[in-house]
């Protein structure tokens, strides 16, 4: 199927076919979870569907969410083609205050950004009829199920994936690790490489406290990110013998 976007044809996107048949049903509602490593299209897509819901119903009865943690808030909505309203919340209890009772469709992007809470708050959104669309990372720098941002309870993104009516795999990303010859490996990402320049994050900085794992990659911190695949992820004092290793000498990764 076809839409007209700026004027032009244009495939689309599967995301919003899922959102369209979710709304259709009787009874309506669904979660669907949109997952990648990082720098896939997660949010671009998420924007992108929510963009041609929003005019499926007449424009109105759409939400966008995005955690206060991540300051790339007002960097994401202009970097994707199409503009749209983005509300931030810092937690699930905020989220839930913050979504109208005539909301049909939830948009939740980065949710790993946000607390364990949001895996019911989910599950509650479609019992009463909406579609939930949430982006997230699966695992953390540590090749690890990611946890959410607050609380220790131990819970994971994973629990958001046992209960999602869809799963959909977002964006085909080529390793960005440089190795010291200078060539660039061609195997598809689906790992996160924290690293300070020439230095792999060491899985030991990361204790218990979510706070070490979710570590925003923007200007503001001094962790950089890139996806790689699992042959050049490097994590020293990881649990994993195929990961506890370093960085070669004059190795590098590009930036995304």
């Amino acid at each position: 199927m076809y839409i007209k976007r700026d004027g032009k044809r244009v495939r689309m996107p599967e995301l919003s076919y899922l959102v369209r048949d979710m709304l259709n049903t009787e009874p309506p509602g669904g979660l669907i979870l949109v997952t990648g490593t990082m720098a896939g299209g997660k949010s671009r897509e998420i924007v992108a569907a929510l963009h041609i819901a929003y005019q499926r119903l007449n424009g109105k009865g759409v939400q966008l969410f995005r955690p206060g943690k991540d300051s790339r808030m007002q960097v994401s909505r202009d970097r994707v083609e199409i503009r749209y309203p983005v509300e931030a919340v810092i937690n699930a209890a905020e989220l839930e205050r913050k979504v109208q009772g005539d909301t049909k469709v939830v948009g939740i992007d980065e949710a790993h950004f946000l607390d364990a809470g949001i895996v019911e708050l989910c599950r509650s959104f479609v019992t009463y009829g909406k579609v939930v669309v949430v982006g997230t990372l699966l695992f953390d720098f540590r090749g690890e199920d990611m946890p959410f941002m607050q609380g220790e309870d131990g819970r994971t993104v994973m629990d958001l994936l046992r209960i999602a009516d869809q799963i959909v795999p977002q964006g085909v990303v080529n390793c960005n690790y440089v190795s010291p010859e200078g060539r660039t490996c061609n195997r598809l990402a689906s790992q996160v490489q924290r690293y300070k320049v020439g230095n792999p994050a060491n899985v030991l900085l990361a204790s218990n406290a979510s706070d070490r794992v979710h570590i925003v990659d923007d200007k503001q911190s001094e962790w950089l990110y890139a996806p790689v695949c699992t042959h050049h992820h490097f994590v020293p004092g990881s649990r994993d013998k195929h990961r506890n290793r370093t960085i070669p000498e004059s190795a590098s990764f590009r930036l995304s």
